[in-house]
């Protein structure tokens, strides 16, 4: 493995499994670009399919300056550029890699503050060419959803519904969901399948069951 800068001490830190799996399973050439006035860190990854991955790690404050345009700006003929949220998590991450050994190009969106931020995630799809969305980011505990259900109905519903708007701006047309069984509730016959009717009984089944429904309507 190559690397074109040392390591930033802040993402050193707290390496998830996607830059786990990304720098023990080289080689990979790896550019580090860092803005100092910024707490915007833009890593960009070329495996060895020679297909590129960018991983945008978003803190609170950001730059109103700062641009990355690149080859991820341009739809490029035979390359389909994938955008996955929460590509830091288990099953996003996961994605991500199979993307990659499928020869995908990917960007991967980390943030630290809030995807529901309107103009970070405009900036995001403005900067990238993208051909479709893989949406995992989310908070996903059903009990820790009951006792801050107002969280989980902004960081699911109202997040997503930022992502689809961005995507109608962008002309981005094809998106996929990681959504929850918990939209079914307690069925009452097992198991569960495509007709089993969605009624469910906490804010993290309900708050991805609106977010389902508002794709539908997308």
């Amino acid at each position: 493995m190559a690397v074109s800068s040392p390591l930033p001490h802040s993402l050193s830190k707290s390496l998830p499994l996607i830059f786990h799996h990304i720098l023990t399973t080289g080689p990979f050439c790896v550019h580090f670009q860092v803005e100092n006035s910024t707490s915007l860190l833009q890593v960009d990854f070329k495996c060895s399919y020679n297909i590129p991955v960018c991983i945008t790690i978003l803190e609170q404050r950001q730059s109103p300056s700062y641009s990355n345009l690149s080859s991820f700006s341009q739809h490029e003929l035979g390359v389909t550029h994938i955008l996955v949220t929460g590509g830091a998590g288990y099953i996003g991450s996961h994605a991500a890699l199979r993307l990659l050994k499928d020869s995908y190009r990917v960007t991967i969106v980390f943030i630290y503050a809030d995807l529901g931020d309107a103009r970070a995630v405009s900036k995001i799809f403005a900067e990238n060419a993208f051909d479709a969305v893989m949406h995992f980011a989310s908070v996903a505990y059903v009990g820790e959803s009951t006792t801050e259900p107002l969280r989980y109905y902004h960081n699911i519903t109202s997040n997503t519904l930022v992502v689809l708007e961005a995507m109608a701006a962008h002309k981005v047309k094809t998106l996929i969901y990681s959504s929850t069984c918990a939209t079914y509730g307690e069925p009452v016959k097992m198991p569960i399948t495509e007709k089993t009717p969605q009624l469910p009984i906490n804010p993290y089944g309900k708050a991805k069951k609106m977010a389902e429904d508002i794709i539908i309507d997308f």
